[in-house]
């Protein structure tokens, strides 16, 4: 995977690259014999290496091959280079660049299969697949299960762990004379009290948000944007529970995905 993942990086430099060359052939407008034969080798280089691009994304980002593969149609309109399909896709592959920053943000958790290999409840997989509202309600379910975990270790005696709002309560919450079954580390800026507070509001929208959503709407609708937006705040709230458990690796606070 890591190696499909590299050499998907190597090809969209390349694609890009050269699709900046067809632009800037095409704005020259050249049509003397050299100029004609400048095109011909780049149209055929630009057609190979989006191919090539299109076939490593086919099983890890269906959704961006099929847009490769729709795009590289239409390039080339009779032989014809077209500069609005070459930067549309630019754009996109610019995306894709942004797109593979941002999982080095991403926490691991939300990056392997389910059971059994499963990677119907993956959520990169789900995203890569072009499946925005299944990523982030699958990421939803893995924090709430991470909780759940806790609360069994910490409560073995609890015949039924709650879910939603009441597992974080029941996780997070205190008073006066109860202690919270998780307490998160202390902060010098704030008092340990206010800090369990705020995590726990966020932990409150984070798995209560999707699943409120799946009730009213499904499939869940949502940006691309918008759910890499939420996997990163996941991950930030993940980090949280098994901060111990996470390596360190140079490349991603979060260690290799």
């Amino acid at each position: 995977m890591e190696l499909l993942r590299a050499t998907r990086d190597m090809l969209v430099t390349e694609v890009s690259q050269e699709l900046n060359h067809g632009l800037e052939w095409h704005s020259k407008k050249r049509r003397y014999s050299s100029g004609r034969k400048y095109k011909k080798d780049l149209r055929s280089d630009i057609l190979a290496s989006l191919h090539r691009l299109e076939l490593n994304m086919e099983q890890e980002d269906k959704s961006a091959s099929n847009f490769i593969r729709n795009q590289r149609l239409k390039l080339f309109h009779q032989h014809k280079f077209i500069p609005s399909v070459a930067l549309k896709i630019i754009r996109r592959l610019n995306e894709l660049e942004r797109e593979n920053d941002c999982w080095r943000l991403i926490h691991p958790e939300f990056q392997k299969p389910g059971e059994n290999e499963q990677q119907e409840s993956n959520p990169r997989y789900l995203y890569e697949q072009g499946l925005s509202g299944k990523a982030v309600l699958e990421a939803s379910k893995r924090l709430e299960g991470k909780m759940r975990e806790i609360y069994r270790e910490s409560a073995p005696d609890v015949k039924e762990i709650p879910y939603g709002t009441k597992l974080v309560l029941s996780l997070f919450g205190f008073s006066k004379t109860k202690s919270p079954i998780f307490q998160f580390e202390d902060n010098d800026k704030l008092k340990w009290e206010d800090r369990q507070r705020d995590i726990t509001a966020m932990f409150l929208w984070a798995v209560t948000r999707w699943r409120n959503l799946e009730g009213h709407s499904n499939p869940i609708s949502i940006s691309r944007e918008e759910a890499m937006r939420f996997l990163v705040f996941a991950s930030m709230l993940m980090d949280f529970l098994c901060r111990e458990e996470t390596p360190n690796h140079p490349e991603s606070i979060y260690g290799k995905s």
